[in-house]
């Protein structure tokens, strides 16, 4: 059996204890990483122990270990950054349980999760959070369905990332665009049977629906949206304020026509604590006027209707829409999330959340709704 101990072999090279004799490697970082990726994902092959089926089995599980040691040194070639990462013994034992994951899977989608897994642990490897969670997430991939994996990513992504910006058709492209990428790389299940998968591998729970009730996508992208959907006002209403305040505030910069509703205006903030913010002003009477003419979060029912009939107009928004109104509500842990949010960085760049542990601490206070 290999072993996964390593010695020094004189001033520029590792020795790497295998059954077939020691290996001597270069002392670079590259070649290290090269011996001790495979050296700990092809220890695991030793656990095929059935006799009868043992040749074959070996020889399956060979393939994938070596697909998957391939791949895996591949991608830490392009981020030489993290080769710090196996000085750690929790991330070398980290590979082997990948490797037994990818011998006993097979599919090429679990390889592509768990590199994708133990990029993200190399790059946060003093968490020890995300060391609990990249294990966790390790060990649920090996019975992973492909429908789960993507069902998971979908509602993940369609309840967590959106576009924030005040211009309503940056926001709405940005939209459309969020969802096609989804749409076009992530096959929606047809069906809600891998929802039983993520139940069983702990990954979710599905709350009584008596109690909790989800929200229909068309009230969600209404409360993305909503900053655009408000009465507003017109420019009469406001003449007279705007002459209370200073000129070298700029506040028509904050102020857009409204998609909507012909002739009014709305205020291109999240709220009035944003646009006081913004001018560094929170003692002028007249900016509380402003605000209160806004009425934010009070949407009109008429800009709600020509927004919605907007959307339908796209059909990639309808395909979402059917997806998403045919689910229960679904609570994912924090596992489930760190599989998805793995999964979908290789699709979309995500502005949120830059790694893992930013996720968890975000996860904690946010829950999908």
């Amino acid at each position: 059996m290999k072993s996964k101990s390593s010695q020094k072999a004189g001033d520029n090279a590792n020795q790497y204890h295998t059954e077939e004799g020691d290996i001597n490697v270069g002392h670079t970082d590259l070649e290290v990483v090269v011996a001790v990726v495979n050296s700990q994902m092809n220890s695991r092959l030793e656990d095929i122990a059935i006799e009868k089926f043992r040749s074959i089995a070996y020889e399956v599980a060979s393939e994938r270990i070596k697909s998957l040691s391939k791949k895996t040194i591949e991608r830490f070639r392009e981020r030489p950054e993290l080769f710090d990462a196996f000085e750690d013994p929790d991330f070398t034992f980290l590979l082997g349980d990948a490797s037994r994951v990818t011998a006993s899977s097979g599919q090429a989608y679990t390889e592509e999760l768990l590199v994708d897994l133990l990029i993200n642990r190399a790059e946060q490897k003093e968490s020890l959070k995300v060391r609990l969670m990249t294990s966790k997430a390790i060990a649920a991939a090996d019975k992973l369905s492909l429908d789960a994996l993507n069902g998971l990513t979908a509602n993940w992504a369609l309840g967590r990332l959106y576009n924030d910006n005040v211009n309503f058709e940056v926001r709405y492209q940005g939209h459309i665009s969020l969802w096609s990428t989804l749409v076009s790389s992530i096959a929606l299940p047809t069906d809600n049977e891998w929802l039983e998968d993520l139940e069983v591998l702990g990954l979710s729970q599905f709350p009584d629906k008596n109690t909790l009730t989800r929200k229909s996508f068309d009230e969600f992208a209404i409360d993305r949206f909503s900053i655009f959907l408000v009465e507003g006002f017109t420019k009469a209403d406001i003449e007279e304020l705007i002459t209370a305040v200073p000129a070298d505030l700029n506040i028509w910069s904050y102020i857009a026509h409204h998609p909507f509703i012909e002739n009014r205006f709305i205020l291109s903030v999240e709220n009035g604590d944003s646009l006081k913010d913004k001018i560094g002003r929170a003692d002028l009477p007249a900016i509380d006027e402003l605000i209160a003419l806004n009425k934010f979060g009070i949407l009109s029912q008429d800009a709600k209707d020509k927004y919605l009939a907007k959307l339908s107009e796209e059909a990639v928004y309808n395909s979402v829409k059917q997806w998403w109104d045919n689910l229960p509500v679904i609570t994912t842990n924090l596992v489930g999330d760190v599989i998805a949010y793995v999964n979908i960085k290789r699709f979309i760049a995500l502005p949120e959340t830059k790694n893992i542990e930013e996720l968890i601490k975000l996860t904690s206070t946010k829950r999908h709704k």
